[in-house]
């Protein structure tokens, strides 16, 4: 369809102002934009939402002659770490769910063995994290000024207990990711919006029974989080081989289907870790600010905490429409005006919601100002 067929289409099947501002109904518009990027949100939101949930109840957890809030500043730095190897990693499972949503278009017997890549570069990717944890305990220590003093040697030490836990159990993590971009990238929104929403539900009463009735503290965090991904892996796998249509469709347990695919798995691997180098820049600084609060104290890392987390928050928005602008681009390959009225629907929600982010902050940066206070 070319563009002047696409515009024509659209004002047809908009007939109000607003619904034609914001393209609602026809290819790439805002109707399948947000059809996709509410999952999309969840998936690649759920990570910091938990985490926002754990720092609450970590900054409420209190050891007998332990400083307080000394738990919250363990997983606060520690996982600002994983979180610049993670974000970088899930570029593979981007990469993959892109080359999903395009095979969806083009040849659908190809979407099973594109899946099974991708659990296999995910597999690589874990490897890979896991071959990282003897060099998180020198990064924590050369940023640390103070680290002959005995209470930042039983910090960095919690960090690098906390750090191994998660990054031995990376898989879980990617797994996850990976299966619920399946569903994104073939249009079943449904099942990555319930499976989300329990397993944030799931960890934030692990975390508080870990946390809080087992007393286990940053451990109980880093359990809490990798069981509930384990159980969202388990239900999103049930969900997509159960299917018959999917299995018939898909080919997803053809034995050709199965076979590891080198080239692909490489060009994954070279691609998705750009994409996640470009994801993980905002991770990276958050990283750097906090490592370098905890030469501060508890308190400094605990706020601090909370603010990447408020800022995390709000970002899933633009991260879950950039990533079903994607996913939206992928299945529309050669055609070139859908994408551009995706990409221009996606501005549109993007730029008011980023100039109203500016004007919150700057009214609340102003009323700590006046009180005395700055954030």
């Amino acid at each position: 369809m070319t563009s002047p067929e696409l515009n024509e289409n659209i004002e047809k099947l908009n007939k109000n102002p607003i619904s034609k501002f914001f393209r609602w109904n026809g290819i790439g518009g805002s109707k399948e934009l947000l059809k996709l990027a509410a999952p999309m949100l969840l998936s690649e939101g759920s990570n910091t939402i938990c985490m926002f949930i754990e720092r609450i109840i970590l900054g409420r957890y209190i050891v007998e002659g332990q400083q307080i809030g000394f738990d919250a500043c363990v997983v606060s730095v520690s996982y600002s770490v994983i979180a610049v190897i993670l974000w970088v990693l899930i570029g593979l499972t981007i990469y993959c769910a892109m080359q999903i949503a395009q095979r969806i278009g083009n040849n659908q017997d190809l979407v099973g063995e594109t899946l099974w890549q991708g659990f296999y570069a995910s597999i690589i990717a874990a490897i890979f994290a896991a071959a990282l944890i003897p060099v998180v305990r020198p990064i924590l220590s050369f940023l640390s000024n103070n680290d002959d003093d005995d209470y930042m040697k039983n910090l960095i030490n919690a960090e690098v207990n906390y750090s191994t836990i998660i990054m031995s159990l990376m898989i879980m993590f990617l797994l996850y990711n990976m299966s619920s971009l399946f569903f994104g990238a073939v249009s079943e929104t449904t099942p990555v919006v319930i499976v989300n929403l329990v397993c944030v539900g799931i960890n934030a009463l692990l975390d508080y029974l870990l946390i809080i009735v087992f007393r286990l503290g940053y451990r109980g965090a880093a359990y809490a989080i990798c069981s509930s991904k384990f159980i969202g892996v388990v239900i999103f796998m049930i969900l997509i081989f159960r299917r018959r249509d999917f299995r018939d469709r898909f080919k997803l347990i053809k034995l050709s289907s199965l076979k590891p695919q080198i080239k692909f798995l490489i060009r994954a691997v070279l691609v998705g870790l750009m994409v996640g180098l470009v994801n993980g820049i905002d991770s990276f600084v958050w990283m750097m600010f906090l490592i370098l609060q905890q030469n501060v104290g508890e308190a400094a890392v605990t706020s601090a905490g909370y603010i990447a987390s408020l800022y995390e928050t709000i970002m899933i928005v633009i991260y879950g429409i950039s990533a079903a602008l994607q996913l939206i681009a992928s299945k529309n390959i050669g055609n070139i005006d859908a994408i551009k009225n995706s990409i221009l629907t996606g501005i549109k929600f993007i730029v008011p919601y980023a100039v109203i982010f500016v004007i919150l902050e700057l009214s609340l940066s102003f009323n700590n100002n006046s009180s005395g206070c700055w954030i």
